[in-house]
């Protein structure tokens, strides 16, 4: 019996290596790929930027310690693949993450990757070095990380105050790029210099930006593309007849609303369309600490009428986990909590949470977010389902459906043209 299962093992080793043999045929190398993005970031560098229109034109120019799978579209703790790490491991008090790393991988610029590059990344983000990052929007998400330390080239390990199972879902996100020890943060603004299968190449403010195959990337045959282009269009009329006269191969994710992707199907009815649930809120932002918006019945009956006056809108974005998403924005005194508002019992109960290794536990304390609505601290007012559009000559594209920031790597796209 053992030996019949061992066998039909083998068979279908065989048989799926066979389809990736086939697979890999199909594809074909070349060409510029050409996307525009609805806006102008202030720099290339994403641990210091908040939008997409940065950290996703950059996140082929770098890697992760680990990456989500980039051809599931569902982000979780089951998706995580290593990327500039082998494997990974717990100590068994869930304190301490150790990486194994990837050997032989060098910098753009021909110097090795090794731990101390690691360890650097982190400190800036932990505000422990000399050199300082000109903003930081994340630093809260690492304020349960004590220190990261490297024990030899090879390895590195991330020392935690408490267990939190979800750590790994922060190291996975295109804003958790490894940067070079040897390159400044301003450098990293202007020049970025990565490990990943893209080079930058040029930004011009609300012009393009530009990246280029990386030759020598660490992972054999890829990317498939040349290069690629962000061409910074910010009237989406203006892009979308660009699009149907094919002066672009894609727009950028998540941008189309509804009405605009059955006016561009009119116009372009070959084109491959995606529509995936909103990962943003527009919420309103009240200052509660005055007369007559101290009053938590107030702001209640003001959240559920708000849809009727003409009010100011601030943008938030969600994640595939409540972990670090809602201590991000929420927690007392986190480093997006832009309005300040600080509640002891959400602060104990995202720690719970976030402790908590059972997911199903998980789901029974995460009573955060019904607790938020009926504080009424920051009222959501809609979620804004986007799609996504390409021609169908486009290939390997995979639109992530619970995060904003997790799916521009872009290694395994290529054209059919």
């Amino acid at each position: 019996m053992t030996q019949h299962l061992r066998e039909l093992v083998l068979a279908g080793l065989f048989v799926a290596g066979m389809g990736l043999v086939n697979d890999t045929e199909a594809q074909k190398a070349g060409g510029i790929w050409k996307v525009y993005s609805p806006d102008s970031p202030a720099s290339m560098s994403p641990l210091e930027e908040s939008t997409a229109f940065a950290v996703g034109p950059m996140m082929g120019v770098f890697n992760n310690l680990v990456l989500f799978d980039q051809h599931v579209k569902q982000n979780s703790l089951q998706s995580i693949v290593p990327d500039l790490a082998t494997s990974w491991s717990w100590s068994v008090d869930g304190t301490k993450l150790t990486f194994l790393l990837r050997q032989g991988v060098k910098w753009h610029d021909g110097e090795p990757f090794t731990a101390k590059d690691v360890e650097c990344t982190w400190n800036l983000l932990l505000e422990k070095s000399d050199e300082k990052l000109r903003v930081n929007p994340r630093h809260s998400s690492y304020k349960n990380l004590d220190r990261v330390r490297t024990n030899g080239d090879w390895e590195v390990t991330f020392h935690l105050n408490r267990p939190q199972p979800a750590f790994l879902m922060l190291l996975a996100s295109g804003v958790s790029a490894v940067y070079p020890c040897h390159v400044s943060p301003e450098k990293m603004r202007k020049n970025p210099i990565g490990t990943g299968p893209f080079k930058f190449v040029e930004y011009k403010p609300n012009q393009h930006i530009k990246v280029t195959r990386n030759p020598e990337y660490w992972k054999p045959g890829r990317p498939y593309l040349d290069g690629i282009e962000y061409k910074i269009i910010r009237n989406m009329g203006t892009a979308l007849l660009a699009f149907t006269t094919r002066d672009y191969d894609m727009t950028f994710p998540g941008q189309i609303t509804v009405p605009l992707m059955k006016d561009l199907k009119r116009q372009s009815p070959n084109a491959i369309c995606e529509l995936t649930p909103g990962t943003v809120n527009r919420h309103v932002i009240v200052n509660r600490s005055i007369p007559p918006f101290d009053n938590a019945d107030l702001r209640r009956a003001m959240a559920l009428a708000i849809d009727r006056f003409v009010i100011a809108l601030n943008l938030q974005t969600s994640g595939p986990d409540p972990d670090a998403i809602l201590d991000l924005f929420y927690g007392c005194g986190s480093s997006l909590n832009w309005d300040g508002y600080c509640n002891p019992e959400i602060d104990k109960l995202i720690e719970e949470q976030s402790m908590e290794a059972d997911e199903a536990r998980r789901r029974q304390i995460d009573q955060i977010e019904r607790k938020l609505g009926e504080d009424a601290a920051r009222p959501i007012i809609f979620y804004t389902d986007g799609a996504t559009c390409w021609h169908p000559y486009v290939k390997g594209v995979t639109i992530m459906v619970n995060s904003s920031f997790t799916g521009y790597r872009y290694e395994d796209v290529w054209l059919d043209k």
